[in-house]
C-alpha cells in the first residue's frame, strides 16, 4: 500500500537530522579538526590529519551497514537513532572540553567514538525514505536532502570556523552538539512520532547480507559512482583550509576558508533546484554524469592555480564548483533509493550505499596526506596540483561508470 504523502513541513523534519549531520562534519572535517591537529603537530599536520580521519572512515565503514541491517532485523529504526545521536553528543562535548589541552591519541580516540556513534545512527536514518516517502515524493525529498546538505555545511562551517579562529573549541562543539541534539528532537517529533514504519522483523543472515551482483547491477554501479566522486571531493576537501593559507597565501585562512566554503554551497543552491526539476522530467542520470564532469573540469582548474595562486580565481572556480556538487547531491538520494533491491532490507542497503560515501574518506585524505608530505621538502605546489589532479581523475571516472546505467522501477 502506498504511504501517505509528506507535508512540506514532514519533509523539512524528515531532513532535519541529516542538517545536523552535514553541521557537523561541515565543520569538523575542513575546518574545526585540521585547526586541531594543526596545533598538536604543525610540522606533520597533513600526515596526522589523513591517519586520524582514516581511521575514523573505517570504523565508519563497518558500522554503517551493520547498524542498517540491525534495525532491519529489529524492524525499528527509532531507537538507533536516538541512542545513537545522544552518544554523538557526548563525544561532541568531549571533544570540546578536551581542546588541544589533551594528548594528540586521546583526541584521536574521541574522535573514533564520534565516527561510530554518528554512523550508528546515520546508517538507519539512511532508510527514513524508502520507508516513509511514497514514489511520487522521493525526488522532492531528495531536493530536501540536499537543501539540509547545503545549509548543514553552511552552519557549521561559518559558526564554527569563526569559533576556532578566535580558539573558542569549547563553544564550537557545543553548537554542533546543540544542533544534533534539536535535530533528532524535531524528528521524532514530527517524523518518527507513528512508530515503525519498517517491515516486519527478519532475521539477517550472510547469504543475503550483499545483493546479488548480477541481479542488482545499478545497485553497485551507483554504489562505485558515488564513490569515485566521492573519492574527487575528499581529495582536496580536509586540506583545503592549509591550501588556502600555505599556497594562495590567504590572510586568515579558517576564517575566510569557512566563508568561503559557506558561499560557495549557497550559490549551489539555485541550479541544484533546477537540477532537482530537471532530474524529474530526464531522471537522474543525466544530472549525475553532467555533474560529475563540470567538477572533474573544475578540479584540473584548481590544479592549474596552484602554479598561479590568486584568490580572486580560488573565489569564482569554489563557486562554480559548489554549483555543480550542489546539483549532483540534489539526485543523489533519489537515484540511490531507485535502485535499492528490496524495501525490506532498506537499512542494510542504504547502509551499503552509505559506505561508498564512508569508504574514500577511509583512502583519499591518507593519498592526499601522504602526497603533499613527500612533495612538501621539494615544492609544496606541485604536491597540491597532484592532489588536484587526482580529484579531476575520480570525478571523470564517475561519470565514465554511470554513464550507460539503464535505470528499472524503485521499490
Amino acid at each position: 500500500m502506498e504511504r501517505t504523502r509528506l507535508t512540506a513541513g514532514e519533509h523539512i523534519a524528515l531532513a532535519a537530522p541529516w542538517f545536523a549531520y552535514n553541521a557537523q562534519w561541515g565543520a569538523l572535517l575542513p575546518i574545526v579538526i585540521p585547526a586541531q591537529i594543526a596545533a598538536f603537530a604543525p610540522q606533520h599536520k597533513e600526515l596526522a590529519l589523513g591517519l586520524v580521519m582514516d581511521a575514523g572512515a573505517l570504523i565508519a565503514l563497518v558500522a554503517t551497514p551493520l547498524a542498517g541491517a540491525w534495525s532491519d532485523r529489529a524492524g525499528d529504526r527509532r531507537a538507533f537513532v536516538g541512542a545513537g545521536a545522544a552518544v554523538s553528543v557526548l563525544a561532541l562535548l568531549a571533544l570540546g572540553f578536551g581542546g588541544t589541552r589533551v594528548p594528540l591519541t586521546a583526541f584521536a580516540g574521541a574522535v573514533l567514538v564520534l565516527q561510530l556513534a554518528t554512523n550508528v545512527w546515520a546508517g538507519p536514518y539512511a532508510a527514513t525514505i524508502p520507508d516513509r516517502v511514497p514514489r511520487a515524493q522521493r525526488g522532492v525529498a531528495s531536493a530536501w536532502m540536499m537543501v539540509a546538505t547545503v545549509l548543514g555545511i553552511v552552519a557549521g562551517s561559518a559558526a564554527c570556523g569563526t569559533l576556532v579562529q578566535r580558539g573558542a573549541y569549547v563553544a564550537a562543539y557545543a553548537c554542533i552538539a546543540g544542533t544534533v541534539a534539536g535535530a533528532t528532537a524535531i524528528a521524532f517529533a514530527a517524523v518518527y512520532r507513528g512508530g515503525r514504519a519498517v517491515t516486519s522483523p527478519r532475521r539477517a543472515t550472510a547469504r543475503r547480507f550483499f545483493p546479488s551482483p548480477r541481479a542488482h547491477r545499478a545497485f553497485y554501479v551507483v554504489l562505485a559512482t558515488r564513490a569515485l566522486v566521492t573519492m574527487g571531493i575528499y581529495s582536496v576537501y580536509e586540506f583545503f583550509l592549509y591550501f588556502l593559507g600555505d599556497v594562495v597565501r590567504v590572510p586568515h585562512p579558517i576564517a575566510n576558508g569557512s566563508l568561503l566554503l559557506g558561499a560557495a554551497a549557497l550559490a549551489g543552491i539555485p541550479g541544484a533546484l533546477l537540477a532537482g526539476r530537471a532530474g524529474d522530467r530526464t531522471g537522474p542520470l543525466p544530472i549525475v554524469v553532467g555533474a560529475s564532469w563540470a567538477m572533474a573540469a573544475l578540479a584540473l582548474a584548481f590544479a592549474v592555480l596552484v602554479f598561479h595562486p590568486s584568490w580572486t580565481a580560488t573565489i569564482v572556480l569554489a563557486l562554480l564548483y559548489g554549483g555543480a556538487s550542489c546539483a549532483y547531491q540534489a539526485v543523489d538520494w533519489a537515484l540511490a533509493v531507485h535502485v535499492l533491491p528490496a524495501r525490506e532490507d532498506a537499512g542494510k542497503d542504504m547502509g551499503i550505499w552509505h559506505v561508498s560515501f564512508v569508504l574514500p574518506q577511509l583512502i583519499a585524505p591518507g593519498i592526499t596526506g601522504a602526497v603533499i608530505a613527500a612533495c612538501k621538502p621539494v615544492s609544496l605546489a606541485f604536491g597540491y596540483a597532484i592532489a588536484f589532479g587526482l580529484a579531476a581523475l575520480w570525478f571523470a571516472l564517475g561519470a565514465v561508470f554511470v554513464a550507460r546505467l539503464r535505470l528499472r522501477e524503485t521499490v
